[in-house]
Formats: structure tokens, C-alpha cells, sequence
């Protein structure tokens, strides 16, 4: 074949006339053409000489072979392929739908029904590739071709075939394929085996995409992208897109993991995971790598759906003036829903930073209606991220419960929290209710504070200054030094780590809260607990709360102990089994949601049973 130039344009032999170029990358340049054998348009991809050089051309025929016979409708197939003085070249359909980085240009975010389906398309064809012996290697919107909406994977002449002694061989000649914005992390760091589960990856960044308007891990460079990939947690999908269902989260944040061995195997499974988590379609069929496969949907007890709660003016007005912000009127808080139908509701408060999706596991255990709030300025990458005290919160918090209780209208209503969630909770419960529109009949903390000790996270983020990183990179090697055990290190960092990227460029929110919680400890111990413990009990709400198994913790809970046997300074409405040090417990096991579960069962015992002075 060869190029020559005649009165009616660039023609590629006697077959196909060149009409216009569409795009030029680093590897290749994509051409406009008109087939004159068959009389149709085509897209003419010719390698550059100089990465042919580099591979050979005959590897690249070979491979482009392969790829000729791959056959799937979600494939974008091969028609012709040659040789062009030393640039290897293949022709493909023109599809003149344009791509799916077009539609993302044009909408930013895709419905998510349509996301789910884009996706399946494009996992259905990955998965028929991968048990071909094929992996993509450089899955990404522009990649994706939409004719008539439906999805073609494109671009597979640059796939690697996985099969066979040379399987590595594009990636030693130092040509490094894919795109650091859905590159795998083992692509972003060059090893030298790729395996189907990096197609994998990739789809689910692409995905994440579509759904929020930007992939997982952007930046100003490809280098500091790859670091993100290498390091970073992508953001939660239901913080910034409150319509994303939690299942269809859960599945993009899976084929997200950093270690190939925790994403889905295959990207069939990938797909059946996304169609699952998008309730209410049971019964929809949609394709997958081994066919057509109804999604199987979560049970309704177990679906988990984002919602929101409208901040009115009628809220602000009860909010302190002195760091009131306009842009609050109107603005919504999320939080998590069960959507159980039980008497029972539970709302449950996260630590400092975290948002509702710390009680995932927790709310699909549960038997009874849950819901977990995210705080107002802990919610991810937001424009405009407010600042509030600990006592604006338990206003905002009063108002969604208040409103949340006279629509579901619950038999009984419970405030759980753990950490300095439930500093916050018992906070809660003994702060007087203006008009006593509220009625908290339990609360359960786990892990609360007792003296400024155990607050050595929130304390240290009290102390920090905007964008002080060094600062807030000491604090948490510190935080992380008190582990007791590898299984509790493993969680503290699983905690830092959702947080760091959020906040890491905005530590005002953190840093007010961290001093709500730790400031009323700074003079003295276990005094501060007492008095929320007391005015809980003065208003008629039944407590239980809970105590990790350490030895901080149990001479603390002794000496609450002690003193209450002394002083009485819990109250006269102090019950025995309101004070429960857990044998065996380390911090984060108290979150467990076998653990939530069974103190939450007792509390509501005691709660069946009467106050005492009922009995």
C-alpha cells in the first residue's frame, strides 16, 4: 500500500481516499476515509513509523490478526489492515455518533440508568476480549463509540493478546500504554504483567466519570495523576451525586481497588454488580460477558439510597448569627437510607469527617429503619464547604430528625454514635429542646470520649492551621502510633485515609469540630461526659453506652465508676447497664455491625421495659 496524492485528494492505494484527519495521538493518527471498493466511510488508524519501530512492524500485524477475529456486538471490528512504508495501519467502521468524551463534553453527567447501561455494554465486550486472550489496555471515553447510544469498543488495535511467550513485549520496549487517567496501578507503575482485572480498573474509572462529570483522580500533570492512582482513595460517588444508589457505588469503588486481587475478576462480574445495585430494575436484562443476565437485585430491606434534606430558612433561623452564611438557605444535607420498614429508627452519627457511608455495612445489617447523615461541610468535593460548631450541628441534625419522625412517624426513635460521633450523640440528647417537638426515647454511643486523652485525633486537628500539611502529617503519624494491634493500625489508617483527601486542602470544618469535641475535656476528665450522661437521663431518653476493651479506656471507665459509686455523679437516673466496658473490644470493633446490632437490641429491651420509675 502507499499513499498518493491525485486531483480528487490523498488516496491510500486504489482503495480508500483520505478526507480529513480526525485526531492525532501519541501513537497513531486517525484519518477519515472513503472505502472506493464498497462505497462507504471509513476510520484509518496508521501507527507512527517510529513507535512501529520500536515494536516491529510484524508484531503489530500479528496482534492487529488477532484482533480481527475478535466478533461481539459491542466490538468495534476490524475490516482491512497493512503495511504503509514501515507504519503499520488498520481500517475500522466510521461511526458517526461520535464518542462517549463527546457526550461527556456535551452533559458532564449521564443519567445514571444510562451510565449503568454504557457500561455493561462496554464490560460485555472487555469480558468476551478477556476470555479471548485479549486485554484492552487502554479502555477511556474516547475510546467508547456511540452509534445510535449504543456502545463500541474501540481501539482494540492496540490491545496486548495475553496469551503466548511475548505477552509483554509492547511494555519492554518502553512504550507504555494507556491513560494515566483510568491507567490501572500496576500499569501506573510499570509492571510488567497486565492482567484483565486492569481493564477492569479502567471501566470502573470511566464509569465513575459518568456519573459525577471527572474521573476518580485528576491533576495538572500525568505525573501527579499516576501518584494519586498509586496513593489516593477515590471520593465517595454518592457524596457528590446524591442519586447514585449505594449498591451501583459499591461496585465502581470494587473495580476501583488498588490491588488487582480485590477488583472483580472479570468484567462480567463487574457488570452484574453495577445492574444489581441499580434498584428498581429487576428483571431488566442487560448484557454481560457471558450473555444476557437479569440483575439481580438486593433485597428491599438491604438497598441503601442517598437522599437529601433541604436546610430551610426556617432552620437557619435557629442557627448562631455569628457564622451564618446565606448560601446555607436551601442548600441540602445527605444521608443514607435503609428504607426498612420497622416502628424502629435509628440515626446514626459518624466520626469527625466521615459522612453516612461509615455505616454502610452497619444500616444493610440492620433490621430496623436507619439513616446516617452526612454534616453539612464533611460532604466531599463541594464549591463551598461551611463551617459550623458542634451546637449548629445538633440544630440541623434536630430539624432532619423532626422532620424525618413526623413523616415515618416510628413507635421508637434512637440517636447512635460512634467515636466522636458519639460524643456528639449523648451531646444530642442532653441539649434542652426548645418546644420539645422532639421526642429521642435512646442513645447509643460507642467509643465516646472521656477525658482529653482519648480525643488525641480531634484535639490535634483543633490545633491545625489552613493547609498546614507538615502539621497534619504529624498529627496523624501519631494517631496511627497508638495502635494497640495490627488489625486496629489497619483501621486507623482506613480512617485517615477517607478523610485526608477530602479535607486536605480545607481543614476548617475538621478543625472546628475536633475542638467542639475535645475543648469541653481540656480541664478535666470524664466530668464533661457526666454532665451530657445527666442531662440525657434528665429528659427521659434511655442510654447505653459502650466502651472499648484498652487499658486507657478501662481506667477511665473504673474511675467513672468509682466516683458514680462516691458522688453519684452520673445522677439519680443512672441504670447499671448504661456504662458497658465490652470485653474483648478493641475502638473499631465497636462499629461492627454484629456489635452496633447487639447493643442496639438491648437498649431497645430497656426501652420496651419502662423507665424505672414506671416499673
Amino acid at each position: 500500500m502507499r499513499i498518493t496524492s491525485t486531483g480528487s485528494g490523498t488516496t491510500l492505494s486504489d482503495r480508500y481516499r483520505l478526507e480529513a484527519e480526525l485526531g492525532r495521538g501519541g501513537m497513531a493518527t486517525v484519518h477519515l476515509a472513503h472505502d472506493l471498493r464498497h462505497q462507504r466511510k471509513v476510520a484509518i488508524k496508521v501507527i507512527h513509523a517510529d513507535i512501529a519501530a520500536r515494536i516491529g512492524v510484524e508484531r503489530f500485524l500479528r496482534e492487529i490478526r488477532t484482533i480481527a477475529n475478535l466478533q461481539h456486538p459491542h466490538i468495534l471490528g476490524l475490516i482491512d489492515s497493512g503495511d504503509l512504508d514501515g507504519a503499520p495501519y488498520y481500517v475500522m467502521p466510521f461511526v458517526a455518533g461520535g464518542s462517549l468524551r463527546h457526550r461527556l463534553e456535551n452533559e458532564h453527567q449521564i443519567p445514571v440508568a444510562d451510565a449503568v447501561r454504557i457500561a455493561s455494554e462496554v464490560a460485555a465486550a472487555i469480558d468476551y476480549a478477556n476470555r479471548h486472550g485479549v486485554v484492552h489496555r487502554d479502555i477511556k471515553p474516547a475510546n467508547i463509540l456511540l452509534q445510535d447510544g449504543q456502545a463500541l469498543v474501540a481501539d482494540f488495535g492496540i490491545a496486548l493478546e495475553v496469551t503466548g511467550s511475548d505477552a509483554t513485549r509492547m511494555t519492554e520496549s518502553g512504550i507504555s500504554l494507556g491513560t494515566p487517567h483510568y491507567m490501572s496501578p500496576e500499569q501506573a507503575s510499570g509492571h510488567r504483567e497486565i492482567t484483565p482485572r486492569s481493564d477492569v480498573y479502567a471501566l470502573g474509572a470511566m464509569t465513575y466519570e459518568m456519573l459525577v462529570g471527572e474521573p476518580p483522580f485528576t491533576g495538572p500533570t500525568p505525573q501527579s495523576i499516576l501518584a494519586k492512582v498509586l496513593t489516593e482513595k477515590p471520593v465517595s460517588l454518592s457524596g457528590r451525586r446524591e442519586t447514585v444508589p449505594i449498591g451501583v457505588e459499591r461496585a465502581v469503588l470494587t473495580a476501583l481497588q488498588k490491588l488487582p486481587a480485590d477488583r472483580f475478576a472479570t468484567a462480567g462480574e463487574f457488570s452484574s454488580a453495577l445492574c444489581a445495585g441499580l434498584a428498581p430494575t429487576a428483571g431488566t436484562s442487560h448484557a454481560s460477558g457471558s450473555g444476557s443476565v437479569a440483575a439481580t437485585m438486593l433485597p428491599a430491606e438491604r438497598a441503601l439510597n442517598w437522599r437529601s434534606y433541604r436546610v430551610s430558612e426556617d432552620v437557619c433561623r435557629r442557627l448562631a448569627r455569628t457564622a451564618f452564611d446565606p448560601r446555607l438557605i436551601g442548600s441540602k444535607l445527605t444521608y443514607l437510607d435503609n428504607g426498612n420498614a420497622s416502628d424502629v429508627l435509628v440515626c446514626y452519627i459518624a466520626a469527625c469527617g466521615r459522612g453516612g457511608d461509615q455505616y454502610d455495612a452497619v444500616l444493610r445489617d440492620s433490621p430496623y429503619r436507619g439513616v446516617a447523615p452526612t454534616f453539612k461541610g464533611f460532604e466531599p468535593a463541594t464549591e463551598w464547604r461551611p463551617t459550623f460548631t458542634i451546637d449548629d450541628h445538633i440544630v440541623i441534625i434536630r430539624e432532619f430528625l423532626r422532620d424525618l419522625v413526623s413523616r415515618l412517624k416510628p413507635r421508637v426513635t434512637i440517636l447512635a454514635g460512634f467515636s466522636s460521633g458519639g460524643d456528639f450523640a449523648l451531646r444530642f440528647a442532653a441539649t434542652p429542646d426548645p418546644g420539645d417537638r422532639l421526642r429521642l426515647d435512646g442513645c447509643l454511643t460507642l467509643g465516646a470520649n472521656l477525658s482529653i486523652d482519648t480525643c488525641f485525633l480531634t484535639s490535634g486537628l483543633a490545633s491545625l492551621e489552613r493547609n498546614d500539611k507538615a502539621t497534619l502529617l504529624s498529627i496523624l503519624r501519631g494517631v496511627s502510633a497508638r495502635a494497640e494491634s495490627l488489625d486496629e493500625w489497619v483501621n486507623i489508617c482506613e480512617y485517615v485515609v477517607n478523610i485526608v483527601p477530602v479535607f486536605r486542602d480545607d481543614v476548617a470544618p475538621l478543625r472546628a469540630f475536633g475542638a467542639g469535641i475535645s475543648a469541653p475535656f481540656e480541664s478535666e476528665s470524664l466530668v464533661p461526659f457526666a454532665d451530657w450522661y445527666r442531662g440525657a437521663a434528665d429528659r427521659g431518653c434511655r442510654l447505653r453506652c459502650v466502651f472499648e476493651d484498652t487499658g486507657m479506656y478501662r481506667g477511665l471507665v473504673r474511675d467513672l465508676q468509682i466516683r458514680n459509686f462516691d458522688e453519684g455523679i452520673l445522677g439519680d437516673r443512672y441504670e447499671e447497664q448504661s456504662i458497658i466496658a465490652d470485653a474483648g473490644m478493641s475502638h473499631f470493633d465497636l462499629i461492627r455491625p454484629d456489635t452496633m446490632r447487639r447493643h442496639l437490641d438491648a437498649l431497645l429491651t430497656r426501652i420496651a421495659e419502662g423507665t424505672p420509675a414506671e416499673r
